[in-house]
Formats: C-alpha cells, sequence, structure tokens
C-alpha cells in the first residue's frame, strides 16, 4: 500500500505498467554477486514464469 491508501489490486493499469518497468529496471540492474549459484537459478527461473505470464499481453 504506497501513502494514497492504494494497492496493486486498486491502482490503474498504466501504475501497473510503471510498477513492471521500475521492478525490470531493478533486477536489470541488480548485483547478483552475493547470491549463491542456486539462488540465482531460482530468481531466473521466476523471472522466466513472469516473462511468460507478459507475454501473454501480447
Amino acid at each position: 500500500m504506497d501513502s494514497k491508501g492504494e494497492t496493486l489490486d486498486t491502482c490503474g493499469i498504466a501504475d501497473l505498467a510503471a510498477a513492471v518497468e521500475t521492478l525490470s529496471n531493478s533486477v536489470l540492474h541488480g548485483n547478483l554477486n552475493p547470491f549463491s549459484d542456486s539462488d540465482v537459478v531460482e530468481l531466473m527461473q521466476r523471472l522466466e514464469t513472469c516473462k511468460r505470464q507478459l507475454s501473454a499481453l501480447d
């Protein structure tokens, strides 16, 4: 919930698209060095699942 009392369930599609963009940029520029190989593999699997779900919007 943000300071306006909105959640991801109550905000508009433009806000959700902005959130996806922000999250994508954070992941793209994130430092994976502190994580173990298995943690990175798990993260990549989760991101691949998200990518496939988002591709359904095409």
